[in-house]
């Protein structure tokens, strides 16, 4: 499934950054900046369709929010001006609430229940913190690029990785054998959910950092969990809303750290330029 709607973005973008490379040569060396952002996502976005199968959809959303934390883990060893974030009380809260939240969301019999299961939580965390990386590699190796460039880039990667990844452990004859209806949903989510909103990503963790633009999705476990229980009939017990909610509270302390801060210092690499003077 993410080969294909992996390959209708790069199929849609491709012409467009062929284009750009050829007008801006300085921008060329995206080629090779992409190269570790696209192989971090690869393994998130393997993972968030293997989680599928072994968790529930509210389950998902919760715990998957904890590459809030690994984000800001990420930035600090990564990117120096994040490095004073350590020194301030509510890193080290919003540190050990995310901790908590996970802890408490798969205690007791919450995977005795359901479909979610130990594995899948272990299948989550791995993505969340390929994720925390994704973000935070993003905005240090593709932020002098414009975001249609970098994202391009990344996705003609991520698309062949995937569909060798296809061919080699997926059933991916069964794609010959899907209706109109099906191959709609696909393409549609592919422009929706990878296509345009991944340019937006890029745009936001160039412009805010990817640490805000990771935090900003706080809500999104909620309504994920409301349409859970009215579209899968899955309902989260009563640990797992605990769990979940200490989780996202966490998420928003960690948020704060960058409420009222002072600019960050200038980019290491200068702003490329748009196009070839002349």
């Amino acid at each position: 499934v993410n080969a294909v709607r992996y390959g209708v973005a790069t199929v849609f973008w491709l012409p467009f950054v062929i284009q750009r490379l050829w007008r801006v040569p300085a921008e060329r060396r995206v080629l090779r900046d992409a190269i570790g952002a696209s192989l971090v996502n690869t393994v998130g976005q393997i993972g968030w369709a293997v989680a599928a199968y072994h968790s529930e959809a509210g389950v998902i959303a919760f715990v998957i929010r904890s590459s809030f934390f690994f984000a800001i883990v990420y930035s600090v060893i990564l990117l120096p001006q994040e490095r004073a974030t350590v020194r301030r009380s509510r890193f080290w809260l919003g540190g050990v609430g995310v901790v908590a939240g996970v802890v408490t969301f798969m205690s007791g019999n919450a995977f005795t229940e359901g479909k979610s299961s130990p594995l899948g939580l272990v299948i989550i965390l791995l993505t969340a913190a390929a994720w925390g990386m994704y973000g935070v590699l993003v905005k240090r190796d593709l932020g002098r690029y414009d975001a249609r460039v970098g994202f391009a880039v990344n996705s003609l990667y991520t698309t062949i990785i995937l569909i060798v990844a296809m061919f080699l452990f997926g059933n991916w004859r069964v794609l010959g054998t899907l209706p109109g209806e099906v191959w709609l949903l696909l393409i549609g989510s592919a422009f929706a959910g990878i296509t345009f909103s991944h340019v937006l990503l890029y745009r936001g963790i160039h412009a805010l950092g990817p640490v805000i633009s990771s935090g900003a999705s706080c809500v999104q476990p909620f309504l994920t969990a409301l349409g859970a229980w009215i579209f899968l009939d899955e309902v989260l017990r009563t640990r797992q809303w605990v769990g979940g909610c200490i989780l996202v509270g966490s998420c928003v302390i960690l948020l704060s750290l960058k409420f009222g801060r002072q600019p960050d210092s200038p980019p290491t690499h200068p702003k490329l330029p748009q196009e070839e003077s002349g």
